[in-house]
């Protein structure tokens, strides 16, 4: 009996892993989906924001080979002198996902183009992207 209630136990985990696991690539897919919106002829500065509504408060980004790291207030600074300079131009097959592989309040991922991302997340946000190209 001890097993059976063990075994369960162990099956209902790992269920609500794999669920809050496709609750996580969910939203790095609506993370996608909202940046691919900047490019759209009605994209307005508006839609800055709603990509950040998925960050947390204290978001960072990563990316030695673009000099290191950057707070969220530096990024959207960023997003706001890229959108208004006209670069976001959408190129959805460059940023088509390959394969992810999720754990603990993480989702790794490879594009199409052989680039690699890590999504770190607390409390349902984005905390951290990490590129490694």
């Amino acid at each position: 009996m001890k097993l059976i209630i063990v075994l369960t136990g162990l099956l209902l985990g790992s269920l609500a892993q794999a669920e809050s696991g496709k609750a996580l690539v969910e939203i790095v897919e609506e993370y996608y989906e909202r940046h691919h919106a900047l490019s759209k002829p009605v994209a307005s500065e508006k839609d800055i924001d709603k990509i950040f509504e998925l960050f947390s408060d204290d978001f960072v980004y990563i990316h030695e080979g673009y000099g290191g790291e950057y707070s969220r207030q530096r990024i959207y600074q960023g997003y706001v002198r890229n959108f208004q300079g006209g670069r976001y131009k959408d190129d959805l097959q460059k940023h088509k996902i390959a394969k992810y592989v999720v754990g603990l309040n993480m989702v790794a991922l490879t594009r199409v183009d052989g680039k690699t991302t890590l999504y770190e997340f607390r409390d349902g946000k984005i905390k951290t992207i990490k590129e490694y190209w």
